[in-house]
């Protein structure tokens, strides 16, 4: 974990609270434990900052459907009427400081620093805002196994060669957080924190070691003293889910309807054969490689033209 920049509480406790989102992308009102909660300085390896990042990881506790409407200028609404993510699923939530979406960084991550303690926005010191930010992303994780509840509406975003037009060219899916109980108290007691904290921790533990364990059946690698032993090669795969670069979610248990997972997003199989079925768009990461510098598994960095930018930003980018 790094230190958070004083400029970057200063910024953030003068803003207005905001919602914004990355990794929500079906409409719902969840609940949801909170897994980890840090703040991430990326660098390149000559020290240059790539990016500063609020990162936040959650687990679906409950899960309601939620009917929105996205009302479109001179076209009417459309209703979105579709089922909500499973309980289990973990949604990221990184709010980045830097790129297209850092004009509402400070906002978004004031929004859910204020809902993490219960506190209210025009009550409270800047320098009470300012260590609470702090104390979320210690590497105490006082708040791991905190609930609070997100729900979804769609924002229409305008981007179009032309000024005048008052379309929408589309819609994206942001989370409004509401706290349900502050640090200490009823649902987030101290007991009731400490035994999801230990629950959450435990089953981290077990997805690093799996992560850090070579794969049932691989056969061992060798090399001569003194040289590194080669990577295995890997035929293409028939399977068109595994062919469009997901894997099998290590914390997967459901044998119908396989959880799989790619650069940190959680899907089941009928989900990605659908999308793979009737998506006819381009992939927004189409030329786009994994930065050889980076660090980050909730939101990776990618390079294109010697440009570095950090999948939300390309994602929020069209």
């Amino acid at each position: 974990m790094t230190d958070i920049p004083d400029e970057i509480l200063e910024a953030t406790f003068r803003a207005n609270a905001s919602a914004g989102g990355v990794y929500i992308n079906l409409h719902g009102v969840y609940d949801l434990a909170l897994l980890k909660c840090e703040f991430k300085i990326v660098r390149d390896p000559a020290g240059k900052i790539l990016g500063k990042n609020f990162i936040n990881k959650f687990r679906v506790l409950t899960s309601l459907k939620h009917v929105v409407s996205e009302t479109n200028r001179h076209e009417g609404d459309r209703t979105i009427d579709e089922e909500p993510h499973p309980v289990g699923y973990e949604p990221d939530y990184v709010v980045a400081y830097d790129g297209e979406g850092s004009q509402s960084a400070e906002g978004n991550a004031k929004a859910l620093i204020l809902a993490y303690w219960g506190l209210e926005e025009g009550r409270v010191s800047k320098e009470e805002f300012q260590q609470r930010y702090k104390d979320a992303v210690s590497p105490e994780q006082p708040l791991r196994g905190l609930i609070l509840r997100a729900t979804t509406y769609p924002k229409g975003v305008k981007k179009s060669i032309d000024p005048t037009s008052k379309k929408y060219t589309r819609f994206i899916i942001l989370p409004s957080w509401t706290c349900i109980a502050a640090p200490g108290q009823g649902e987030n007691s101290k007991e009731k924190l400490a035994e999801r904290r230990a629950e959450i921790e435990k089953t981290l533990a077990q997805r690093d070691a799996e992560e850090k364990s070579p794969p049932m059946g691989a056969p061992p690698l060798s090399a001569a003293p003194g040289q590194q032993a080669a990577a295995p090669v890997i035929p293409a795969a028939a399977d068109p889910v595994l062919a469009a670069g997901w894997t099998i979610h290590p914390a997967n248990t459901d044998l119908a309807n396989p959880w799989y997972m790619k650069d940190g997003v959680a899907k089941q199989r009928s989900q990605i054969l659908a999308e793979i079925a009737t998506t006819a768009r381009v992939d927004p990461l189409a030329g786009w490689v994994l930065h050889p510098a980076n660090t980050d598994l909730a939101n990776p960095w990618y390079m294109k033209d010697g440009i570095a930018k950090q999948r939300s930003q390309i994602l929020a980018g069209g």
